[in-house]
């Protein structure tokens, strides 16, 4: 992918000019700014969107700590792939999240640790279509407890997805409240839209198999915000 290689060389020029000192791991905001370069530069339709399904992503995360279990490191692959997850529609829409994987795995400028490298990539690529199985490139390299953390992030970038179905960044903040059978999530929406509520749903397959909980998610107008 010629146009792939390309920014990639740009990206390397402006770091060895502007970071000589630094060592050759850019830390987690330097990974931030390169991924949202990478993403504006390639898919700069998609950039509001990425942006919206990291922030999401990652309010989710937050607030269901109660549920995953998981920590800042596992949040920061979460908040990346959340930027990355529609990077392959550089190529074609076909197939997008296989083609993100490949693209991910390839940039070892963005990420020149193989950990963070293929738990981004295997949790973009896990944002729709097949779920995770245990023959998929890559993800049968896992130990169980990485395989565990992939299922629970790969479950909630689906949802984050599936809340901005619009791409018009319309869910201005989420609350959650974790019940015996369910999860309700609260949107505080600048308008209400039974389609993303919709496809927030049928997104939530993936969540309901990994944390055994369905969801219902309810829409609020921002001037009648409901506090957590």
């Amino acid at each position: 992918m010629e146009y792939f290689m390309d920014v990639n060389k740009k990206t390397e020029k402006n770091n060895h000019s502007n970071n000589d000192s630094h060592s050759n791991h850019p830390t987690i905001s330097e990974q931030l700014k390169m991924a949202k370069k990478w993403v504006k530069h390639l898919i700069p339709e998609h950039f509001e969107h990425c942006s919206q399904v990291s922030f999401l992503g990652t309010r989710l995360f937050d607030k269901l700590k109660a549920l995953h279990h998981l920590g800042k490191k596992e949040r920061y692959w979460l908040e990346l792939a959340g930027f990355l997850h529609d990077i392959g529609w550089v190529d074609s829409q076909i197939q997008h999240h296989k083609t993100a994987l490949k693209m991910i795995m390839e940039n070892t400028e963005l990420f020149p640790d193989p950990k963070n490298r293929i738990m981004v990539g295997l949790i973009s690529r896990y944002h729709r279509k097949a779920f995770p199985k245990p023959e998929h490139k890559y993800f049968k390299e896992l130990t169980v407890k990485e395989k565990d953390v992939v299922m629970k992030l790969a479950a909630l970038i689906r949802l984050a997805d599936g809340m901005d179905w619009e791409h018009i960044s319309n869910t201005r903040d989420l609350s959650c409240q974790i019940k015996k059978d369910y999860l309700e999530i609260t949107c505080n929406v600048k308008e209400k839209l039974n389609s993303e509520i919709d496809r927030a749903i049928q997104k939530a397959a993936y969540f309901l198999q990994v944390f055994d909980k369905k969801i219902k998610v309810f829409q609020v107008n921002e001037k009648n915000k409901k506090e957590d």
